[in-house]
């Protein structure tokens, strides 16, 4: 068996990680419950099951090189204790790091030799771009000059000698970031796109319902909310996992403008129908009154819910495609509501 492994590459010492692991571990988990911590609960909070997965692997042999006192310590103990305690438990659980710490830093000290510290600088500036690379790695590795850079990074990281490959790094890294902040850019720019739309229609819902300042700001504060989110995230998979929340966001608003008219009964006041107002027009005593209009409540169609292929192949499967989902908007819209695509 070989002495060296490169798990240790899959993440740091990871101190909050590893306090929620050790608690975990504390409970004596079964398989199950072990999964359905990391994968349901998602104690970790990783925007995917993989690398939940993967850390959380790592971080249970890290730990399981300690017992039971240990785990309490980590969990329970100040920061300085517990990542004492952590750095313990990789050296047991790595023999990269541990031989790496004895025969290479610990010469280094001695000799003082300044540049051991702009490597280690440098090493964990990698390690920490290719975490932070890693939730767009599918995006990346559809761009030749990210996917190729990415190679060569992992494999810097894999190398067991990798001392001469450290000037390759920054190099190496300012290529992958270069795409990355053009395809988040990209993904960030259509999303918002998206979500001004959805705040234009209920800004509109709003007008025609003739919406006070508190209704106002009750329906539009999640959308305006994760417009800020949006623009501050750097995770494609996050951006659009808030994209596809912006439209449940809306449904929100919509029900909320609906509830708020059907608990008003206040008397619209009487006054002309002013030219270019599309909203309905009733008369009171010979005079026209303005009427609020109450949106319709919101269906959500997922439109590929209507194929069981992931490819239409042949005019008959479009057909059909097209007739199934033609029937479910038909029946929204007779059934009094609004249908929404997603």
């Amino acid at each position: 068996m070989p002495r060296y492994n490169a798990e240790i590459s899959a993440g740091s010492l990871m101190l909050t990680e590893s306090r929620r692991i050790a608690s975990l571990l504390l409970t004596n988990p079964t398989d199950t419950e072990w999964d359905h911590a990391i994968k349901v609960e998602n104690i970790l909070q990783k925007n995917t099951h993989a690398t939940a997965h993967r850390q959380a692997q790592l971080l249970r042999k890290r730990l399981m090189t300690l017992d039971h006192e240990g785990w309490k310590l980590i969990a329970e103990s100040e920061v300085e204790v517990s990542t004492q305690l952590l750095l313990a438990a990789a050296i047991k659980h790595s023999h990269l790091l541990g031989d790496f710490l004895r025969d290479v830093y610990a010469r280094q000290i001695r000799r003082m030799e300044l540049a051991l510290n702009e490597h280690l600088t440098t090493w964990r500036r990698m390690l920490e771009a290719l975490h932070r690379f890693e939730p767009n790695r599918p995006a990346l590795t559809k761009e030749s000059v990210a996917a190729n850079a990415l190679q060569q990074l992992e494999t810097i990281r894999d190398n067991l000698t990798p001392y001469q490959q450290v000037n390759q790094i920054e190099p190496l890294i300012q290529s992958v970031e270069a795409v990355n902040a053009k395809l988040v850019e990209a993904k960030r720019e259509h999303a918002l796109l998206l979500l001004e739309k959805k705040i234009t229609e209920v800004n509109q819902a709003l007008d025609q319902a003739h919406a006070q300042a508190d209704l106002r700001n009750r329906a539009l504060m999640s959308l305006q909310q994760i417009k800020l989110d949006i623009a501050a995230q750097t995770s494609i998979p996050q951006i659009h996992y808030l994209q596809e929340q912006s439209g449940n966001l809306l449904d929100s608003a919509m029900d909320m403008i609906s509830a708020a008219l059907k608990s008003t009964t206040v008397k619209p006041p009487l006054a002309a129908k002013a030219t270019g107002d599309s909203s309905t027009a009733i008369n009171l005593d010979g005079e026209q009154a303005t009427q609020a209009v109450t949106p319709l409540p919101a269906k959500v169609i997922r439109a590929a819910d209507y194929s069981s292929k992931s490819y239409l192949e042949s005019e008959a499967e479009v057909e059909e495609y097209i007739t199934k989902l033609r029937a479910e908007l038909m029946a929204a819209i007779k059934a009094g509501q609004r249908a929404r695509i997603q």
